[in-house]
């Protein structure tokens, strides 16, 4: 049976969505999640698990940095995975990764040795899911086609106002290669305001308009450029290679892009820069334990 480009690319976006909405981490009776180490380390050391009652979990994560800041005699957690490769455990490394990644700008304590660094990874990744489910501009998708077409071909492309500027939309969604030049996956601004995919278009716009339904496409669209859905950090050992590009092989690899980019963001030189970005402040010795925190979150999901 022969079956059209469009056509296939449709139906494996049906299948991943399938997939996506079937994902089922484990939670105990009082439906918190439960089958990572770092879910048993908060549980050990009475840290908060999820937000209250209607907090948000923006503040929620501010909360459990404190929380996290203050705790003077861990309870650690080991123990053995039986689908992973590297140990079931919550020590001193993976404490250190987590304040990291909890310290934000406006929370850090200078007087935590855990916040030397502010990882802000919770602007985007807010604990319980790890995930705020919208849509971010990482650098990845420059970094990419810098790397085939030289520095400063993605700040230079030539990307038209608005869909009808253009006849040519497919050369957008199209992963970039060094033998085509202007081809490049620009990802939310694909979607966003195109008639050819009027399904999604109500949610979209409610996210990408900040919580308003209606709002104006050329104000919007080009906030939209190379933007993509925020992934959850749960069970990532099962989940490489990483990024939408898929050009990040380890969890390490991807915090050392951040530190990358994030010096690029704060010298203003990424195009539709998503300010959460440049307040990212780390380092090459802040990589490990980011990495041993990561790794805290995987489970033996089947």
């Amino acid at each position: 049976m022969n079956v059209d480009d469009e056509t296939l690319y449709r139906r494996a976006a049906e299948l991943v969505a399938i997939y996506m909405r079937g994902l089922q981490f484990a939670k105990d009776s009082d439906g918190f999640f439960s089958g990572s180490p770092y879910d048993e380390f908060l549980r050990k050391n009475d840290l908060p698990r999820g937000p209250e009652e209607g907090e948000t979990t923006a503040s929620y994560a501010d909360r459990l940095a404190w929380e996290v800041a203050k705790l003077a005699r861990p309870q650690w957690v080991s123990g053995e995975f039986e689908l992973h490769p590297h140990e079931y455990k919550f020590g001193p490394l993976e404490l250190r990764g987590l304040r990291t990644f909890l310290a934000r700008q406006e929370n850090p304590t200078p007087t935590s040795p855990g916040f030397r660094s502010v990882g802000n990874c919770v602007a985007c990744h807010a604990p319980p899911h790890f995930t705020d489910f919208k849509f971010h501009n990482t650098g990845e998708a420059q970094d990419e086609y810098d790397s085939l077409h030289g520095a400063g071909a993605f700040v230079n492309l030539s990307i038209p106002d608005s869909k009808a500027e253009s006849r040519d939309l497919a050369r957008f969604r199209t992963p970039p290669s060094a033998a085509r030049p202007g081809v490049v996956d620009l990802g939310l601004w694909n979607v966003l305001f195109n008639p050819d995919f009027p399904a999604p278009q109500a949610k979209l716009q409610a996210i990408a308009c900040e919580g308003g339904g209606i709002c104006d496409p050329s104000g919007v669209l080009p906030k939209a450029i190379a933007s993509f859905k925020t992934p959850g950090l749960r069970d990532l050992g099962h989940s490489d290679p990483y990024l939408h590009t898929g050009r990040k092989h380890s969890v390490e690899d991807v915090a050392r892009f951040y530190i990358q980019v994030s010096r690029q963001a704060r010298a203003g030189a990424l195009r539709n820069q998503d300010s959460e970005i440049a307040d990212i402040q780390i380092d090459s010795e802040d990589v490990p334990a980011l990495a041993a925190f990561l790794r805290a979150l995987d489970e033996d999901y089947e």
